[in-house]
């Protein structure tokens, strides 16, 4: 069972850097560059750590997105007609993206309830349970223990060794978060008032108590696993003195952190957490809104859903009530899209809805002022102009030579008629991948891209 963190050499965090930094240039290129606040801003927008890798291909993207839409612009597409129709949904879609990330920095401000376990593990392979007999005894020897004894002991008896070192101390679990996968533990912990009490699970039994429970806000969350991290090393160093030489010794040095780390990866630990925790925050600012503004949805909208195409009938109807007040088809219909490689029934709901719904929001105007609102209105435009672009390009038709091939490659024997379109849309999609990749080079030599790629560091932004 993968139990808590151990102190181990870690993926290295995001470390704060001096704003003053936020406009180095990263990239540059003929008519423009690419400045370290983009990359935060897109990073923001992104799972996982910001490895060397990660951000050397973000911000190659970037500018090749930024010499694409110049390409476009001295062709005049952001003169075309339909450039124009689309520019309301930028601002839209700034909009709601700058908003979420408001929301995850008030988010910051609540309070995390966080509960350090001190345990020692016995595992059962058996089903009739016959070693708690065994884990109720230390469970009363360590009760009886002072701190320094109950390290010991633990360090003897659990049987994972990965926490002996650490005097059986795991790090912060919080336990106001939902779902709580240590719930089962933690609600024990909690009853048993930092007493050791014995809990069991199909592998083994936990000898647990609660070591102490704090309560930050996210900001200082970071400042919680520094202080656990530190005293675990500490405790680290010591166990792992007292070893013989050989391989297990040093595989535990080499996994044990050093001071030097401790503060990068407990803001990492800390910056997870708060992200997970503000999944969805957008969505259920979106219901409360609905509720305290009572939308409704009317005839107009339920008419145009049901309707075999997008195209609205009528414009001019009502297609929801909200805040006393009507709005149109029309309305909620402007700036989209009309080609018919988009769905404009989803953009309607995935956009335009809880635009309307959160335009008045009170954290709206600080998203509207906020930098990450800037980085998304000009994201969202040079991607609709490099789209623009792009769609001007011819590129080849995939033929059913090439279909019959891959199916004879990757799938003979099946059903060939069933697979056809599959087969086609996936070659197509492969094709107009490889075609464009291709034209982004070209403009990438074209307009002397360069990246300097000396000041990228693996883990920091």
């Amino acid at each position: 069972m993968r139990f808590i963190r151990l102190i181990v050499l870690s993926v290295v965090a995001i470390s704060a850097i001096s704003c003053r930094l936020d406009s180095q240039v990263l990239a540059e290129f003929n008519g423009g560059d690419v400045r370290r606040s983009e990359l935060r801003a897109a990073f923001r927008l992104m799972e996982g750590q910001p490895s060397l890798e990660m951000q050397d291909r973000v911000v190659t993207d970037l500018a090749l997105l930024k010499i694409t839409a110049l390409e476009a612009v001295k062709q005049g597409l952001d003169q075309t007609e339909d450039f124009k129709k689309r520019e309301p949904l930028f601002h839209k879609l700034a909009f709601l993206g700058a908003l979420e990330q408001e929301l995850m920095a008030e988010q910051k401000k609540q309070k995390f309830k966080m509960m350090e376990l001190q345990f020692a593990f016995l595992k059962e392979g058996e089903k009739d349970k016959k070693r708690k007999p065994e884990a109720e005894d230390i469970a009363k020897k360590l009760n009886e223990a002072s701190d320094s004894d109950r390290e010991k002991i633990i360090a003897q008896k659990t049987e994972m060794k990965r926490y002996a070192v650490t005097g059986g101390y795991a790090d912060p679990i919080c336990v106001s978060c939902v779902p709580n996968p240590f719930a089962f533990l933690t609600d024990a912990a909690a009853k048993a008032e930092g007493k050791f009490v014995v809990v069991d699970d199909p592998n083994g039994f936990w000898i647990i108590r609660k070591a102490q429970e704090t309560e930050v806000s996210g900001d200082s969350l970071s400042e919680t696993y520094e202080a656990y991290f530190k005293k675990a090393a500490r405790l680290s160093r010591t166990a792992i003195a007292a070893m013989p030489e050989g391989a297990e010794k040093k595989e535990m040095e080499a996994q044990t952190m050093k001071e030097a780390q401790i503060e990068t990866v407990s803001k990492q630990i800390a910056e997870q957490q708060v992200k997970r925790e503000s999944q969805g925050l957008l969505q259920k600012r979106i219901e409360q809104r609905k509720k305290s503004l009572g939308l409704e949805a009317l005839p107009g909208l339920r008419s145009y859903f049901d309707e075999k195409t997008d195209v609205a009938k009528d414009l001019s109807a009502p297609a929801i009530k909200m805040g006393g007040k009507d709005i149109t088809l029309g309305e909620l219909l402007q700036g989209l899209p009309e080609d018919k490689t988009v769905d404009r029934r989803q953009l309607l709901q995935q956009i335009v809805l809880p635009y309307e719904i959160l335009k008045e929001d009170p954290l709206a105007a600080a998203a509207l002022k906020s930098p990450q609102h800037d980085f998304l209105m000009a994201w969202n435009r040079n991607n609709q102009l490099a789209v623009l672009f792009l769609g001007k390009q011819n590129l080849p038709e995939i033929t059913e030579a090439q279909v019959l091939e891959r199916f004879n490659a990757g799938f003979a024997g099946q059903n060939f008629g069933q697979l056809h379109d599959r087969i086609k849309a996936d070659l197509t999609q492969e094709m107009r991948q490889g075609k464009l990749k291709q034209i982004q080079d070209g403009l990438g030599k074209q307009y002397n891209l360069k990246i300097n790629k000396d000041k990228l560091k693996g883990g920091e932004l």
